[in-house]
């Protein structure tokens, strides 16, 4: 009885991870999925994270990144290292580019 009490009155606490998952080679190649998608993709986050301090995003492939981060002005290039160091701008995986869950082994995952 008092726990059905506690759960009439408790709130579910949801978390909403933005996340966009850019996967090179599957549709276009490298260069083309970079140029019709990634970089307007990591352009808008941009100016999303900075217009909305209190959102963040999550990025896992880093072959796009490094691409897109290159081809920054410096002055853009500080505004995203300012947004990493705000922990609005995080980067996931690890890898170059995102593991494979359907190979979630610890072995598969660090290959």
């Amino acid at each position: 009885d008092e726990l059905a009490q506690r759960g009439r009155h408790s709130m579910l606490e949801v978390h909403l991870v933005p996340h966009s998952h850019t996967d090179p080679g599957w549709l276009y190649t490298f260069d083309e999925y970079y140029v019709r998608k990634v970089k307007h993709i990591l352009n808008e986050v941009l100016h999303g994270l900075e217009a909305s301090p209190a959102r963040t995003f999550i990025w896992s492939e880093t072959c796009f990144f490094a691409r897109w981060f290159e081809s920054c002005s410096s002055s853009d290039q500080a505004r995203v290292r300012r947004l990493v160091d705000f922990g609005q701008l995080s980067f996931v995986g690890g890898g170059w580019v995102m593991h494979d869950e359907a190979l979630n082994t610890p072995h598969a995952m660090a290959r």
